[in-house]
């Protein structure tokens, strides 16, 4: 969106929008946390990842009020406007090389809990085990839902489910209807936010003279 400024151009700057959307997966984080992070220290690690997004947050306005400058190279713009997103552009750069060297992908083991003796035992034993299950269903799991099969699932099933969707219609047919609903409010809520934080801008001048 920092070349929408000399290019004059909404369509660009949509298109930077969207882009910056693309990189907001907080969601995707904490699911992240909560599948590989050990229980011990899942706490932690949750409190570590809240703490890093509080000082960013606060951090931006102060690295902005730095940014306040003009000058040109090569027909380029570099102001207040458009130097955050050449610094975050650059920024994003160097965390992706530093991601694709040096991260690993943790081996993904689940915990099984020792179930307590008693009358629930079947009702702790079953919840256990559906908190063990993939968030999204095979293609042919999905399938047998919909035709009202009630045979077992494959144990091959959650190894399927976690392999790469070929195309946009089998990734949707992944979806469960909870994780569609979840995807939908999770769309909303931040929809509604963005509304607030595009256009409190324009009510602070309009009503209150802000520059």
């Amino acid at each position: 969106y920092a070349l929408a400024y000399d290019l004059n151009s909404i369509l660009v700057l949509l298109i930077g929008r969207l882009l910056c959307g693309f990189g907001s997966a907080r969601a995707v984080n904490r699911r992240y946390i909560s599948d590989c992070v050990p229980l011990k220290i899942r706490m932690q690690a949750s409190a570590g990842f809240v703490s890093a997004s509080a000082l960013g947050m606060a951090f931006g306005p102060a690295l902005a009020g730095l940014l306040q400058t003009n000058f040109k190279i090569y027909k380029i713009t570099f102001n207040q406007d458009t130097l955050p997103g050449w610094v975050m552009a650059v920024a994003w750069l160097l965390y992706l090389l530093w991601l694709w060297i040096a991260f690993k992908e943790p081996s993904r083991e689940i915990e099984e809990n020792h179930v307590p003796q008693g009358s629930n035992t079947v009702e702790n034993d079953a919840l256990e085990k559906g908190l063990a299950q993939p968030l999204l269903l095979s293609s042919e799991d999905n399938q047998e839902d919909e035709d009202g099969d009630q045979e077992d699932v494959s144990e091959e099933a959650p190894e399927e489910s976690r392999r790469p969707a070929t195309s946009i219609g089998s990734a949707y047919r992944l979806l469960t209807p909870s994780v569609k609903v979840q995807l939908l409010i999770y769309f909303m809520l931040k929809y509604a936010i963005e509304i607030l934080l595009s256009e409190s801008s324009v009510i602070t001048t309009y009503y209150f003279g802000w520059s």
